[in-house]
């Protein structure tokens, strides 16, 4: 009897990593070609961009660049990653106009994302948003990070650098999958000064924010701790340079980044009848 038991053991073994194996060999590896090809048709080997014709450019969104409704996609990230025990891929792709040079200052790319998920066999678009937005500089996009947001959930943050003759900026944005969408969830600016035209018509000013995301919470997604700290100009009190020391919470509800709590330095209010 417990032979006959060793024997069907081992034979329910043999034939379960027989089926494992088949099936690893039946489904090919998921490659960036056929990500664009899913969400856009047509995939061009030699130059690894796709056309994307007929675009549904929203009310809302920018189309001055894309008068004829045609762009030239391209990758801009592809990763895999495990989530909720699933193989999955977050592909950013940026697309350009076809008919005009996309290479100055602000020339900001249309920015899309789609994650792609495998069931058994087969590969399908877990979540998409064709119109991100448009960012970055002379066509090129920001740079961009996997990140863990939850115990079992990822997103992508973007990170921009922007110089120009008044100031320096460096943002940071948090793309996140929730439910058949990818959200721009949240958005900081982690470091800016403009020192390039202070001194003599603006007070000189600079701070930086760090971003951290806090665990102890038991919540689907992680919480957001942002601390920022330096010196501002103040729109309010004609530019004047006020201290900047807070720190904020933020929770995630509905597809955004919701403030819950802050503490800090309360901004200083200039009397103006000592000037």
């Amino acid at each position: 009897m417990k032979k006959s038991f060793k024997m069907a053991l081992i034979l329910g073994i043999s034939f379960f990593i027989f089926v494992f194996s088949v099936n690893s060999l039946w489904a090919p590896n998921f490659t960036e070609k056929k990500a664009i090809m899913m969400m856009f048709g047509n995939y061009n080997d030699t130059n690894k961009t796709a056309i994307w014709k007929n675009m549904s450019i929203p009310e809302k969104s920018n189309d001055s660049y894309f008068s004829k409704k045609i762009g030239i996609v391209s990758t801009a990230f592809f990763q895999s990653y495990k989530e909720n025990g699933k193989t999955k891929f977050f592909l950013l792709t940026k697309t350009i106009p076809i008919d005009i040079p996309f290479e100055c200052h602000a020339c900001r790319p249309l920015l899309s994302g789609a994650v792609f998920s495998r069931t058994r066999n087969a590969w399908k678009i877990e979540s998409q948003q064709l119109f991100l937005g448009y960012d970055g500089e002379y066509g090129i996009v920001p740079d961009a990070k996997l990140i863990q947001i939850g115990d079992d959930r990822f997103g992508l943050m973007l990170e921009f650098k922007y110089v120009n003759p008044e100031m320096t900026d460096v943002e940071r944005e948090f793309l996140v999958p929730y439910k058949n969408d990818i959200i721009n969830a949240y958005q900081e600016t982690v470091y800016s000064d403009n020192f390039n035209r202070c001194g003599r018509f603006i007070q000189c000013t600079t701070y930086s924010a760090k971003i951290d995301f806090d665990k102890s919470n038991k919540e689907n997604f992680y919480r957001l701790k942002v601390s920022k700290f330096g010196t501002d100009n103040d729109p309010g009190q004609d530019n004047r340079a006020v201290p900047v020391d807070e720190e904020t919470s933020y929770q995630f509800r509905e597809g955004k980044y919701i403030q819950i709590s802050r503490t800090g330095t309360p901004v200083i209010r200039y009397d103006d009848s000592l000037n």
